[in-house]
Parts: structure tokens; sequence; C-alpha cells
């Protein structure tokens, strides 16, 4: 176990949840603080911790008043698993804590969307579900001509969501493909990508520049799947469900109105079984 994730659990040990800290705590959770933002060893809260955290929140886009709230934790946590490009169960714990949801909530989300199987379907190529109708519509958006399209590709380019089409697994990839022959940035757009599945579409709630930024990290590794993930969920206001547990109102927002009862049963089933 690396140093820091060792004082990441005696910060867990003392508490579920990651406490606020300013200039004048002390403790493990200012080493903590201290070795993910680079900083030499020690458990003061000291100005020059305090100078390098507001440096880090203007870098962040952060309200840089020096203050380690949960904001400033999950973009520490979230930095810190990117920057090493690999997930530890620890990682799971320390963001979940920073966001002050129960690990086994946020879990459960990757348990129900990945069935499991992991972010990965094959060496290089994240786990996908290429959409047709969410296709039809980028395109469409696109000034592309949607009818024509719909008769040359009726199984990638098609008005209504329908299960018939899906391969799953690696041949997605091969639907994917086709879209992206056809216009790449809609098929990116069109398409679920990694541990928590989530639309290209959405890449900018994930903090990526464009749908090719969002792609290339979803290609990455499963660290950058999770940070994505969560960047998503955090963005479009998602945590308040997970904290309450709310899995109705949960799935009504993330898999859509349409399959609630279903996405809610899975995730609250998800949830127990990591109790």
């Amino acid at each position: 176990m690396s140093g820091l994730l060792f004082l990441w659990q005696k910060v867990k040990l003392k508490r579920r949840y990651m406490q606020t800290i300013r200039k004048g705590s002390k403790g493990a959770e200012v080493r903590l603080l201290r070795g993910w933002l680079a900083l030499p060893g020690g458990d003061e809260f000291d100005a020059a911790t305090e100078a390098a955290v507001k440096e880090y929140q203007r870098q962040e886009g952060l309200a840089a008043d020096g203050i380690v709230g949960s904001k400033t934790w999950f973009a520490l946590a979230c930095d810190n698993v990117a920057r090493r490009g690999n997930v530890a169960a620890e990682d799971y714990e320390s963001l979940a804590s920073a966001l002050n949801i129960e690990e086994a909530a946020l879990r459960a989300v990757i348990d129900v969307e990945t069935g499991g199987k992991g972010g990965f379907c094959a060496a290089g190529k994240a786990s996908i579900l290429f959409e047709g109708h969410v296709f039809y519509a980028e395109l469409k958006a696109a000034k592309k001509n949607v009818t024509d399209l719909a008769k040359r590709y009726p199984k990638i380019v098609y008005p209504k969501w329908t299960k018939a089409y899906y391969v799953g697994g690696t041949g997605e990839w091969g639907r994917f493909k086709i879209a992206c022959e056809i216009e790449r940035t809609c098929a990116i757009k069109a398409t679920s990508f990694g541990l928590f599945q989530i639309l290209g579409r959405n890449y900018k709630l994930c903090g990526c520049k464009s749908a090719e930024d969002f792609f290339s990290k979803m290609q990455r590794n499963e660290a950058w799947q999770l940070v994505l993930g969560l960047r998503f969920i955090v963005n479009s206001g998602l945590v308040p469900y997970l904290k309450k547990k709310d899995w109705t109102a949960f799935a009504r927002r993330y898999n859509g109105s349409g399959q609630v009862s279903y996405y809610a049963g899975k995730l609250r089933t998800a949830y127990e079984k990591r109790l």
C-alpha cells in the first residue's frame, strides 16, 4: 500500500467522510492533503499549505478561499486517481467520502451499468453501447440528411430507441466504427462509455473540452472512466439522491423516465449486496 493510501486508511478510521479543513488544522487529513498537493511532509495546515490550496482552487475554477471542503477534496481525489492511472479499492472510498456518500452507493451504480464486467470489454477497447436513436438526433442537429441515412443504415440510424440492434461486447465497436464513418463526432456523442456508461453527448458535464477529449480519456484506463463518471454525477446534481439512496429519483435522472422502475430496483439490489 502506498504512503498516501495508508494515510487515507488513517483518515477513514477516524470518520466516514472527509472533514472541512483550513489554516490551523492538524492531523492525518492535512498530511493527506499535503501529499496530494506534492508538498513536503507534515500534518499542520500552515500558510504555505493555504497558498498551495488557493492556487490549486484557482486552477480548478473553484472559489480560491484556501478552505478544503467537499468540492476541493473531490477535485484532489479525482486528480490523484487520474494521475496514477489505476484504481485501488481505497480510491472508491476516498472519492465517496469526498462526496459525503456511501461507497456502497457509488459502487452500486457501477455494478448496474457494467454488470460487474468492468470498464473495458477487451484490451484497449472501453465497454461501450452505441445508441442509434441518439445518433439520429445528433445527426439531425448537425443538419445531416437523416432520412437518407436511415434508409442506407437502418441498424445504425433510427429515430426511436430499440434494443433490437444491440450486439453487446466488442461487437458494439463494429457499430460504432460504421457510425464514425458517417460522422465521427455525432457517433461519439451517441455512444455510452466506461464504468458508468456515460453518453458522449455529456462530455461537458464530465469536464471534457470536446467529444474527442472525452473519447480519448475514456479509452485510457478505468481511472479516467471513474473520474469522468463521478464528474458527470456531481455536475448533473445527482449526488443528493445517492446520499439519500433515493434510487427512484436517481434512476429517473440518470437512466431516463422510461426505465425508472427497472433501474431503481436494480440499483437498490446492487446497493444492498454491497452492504
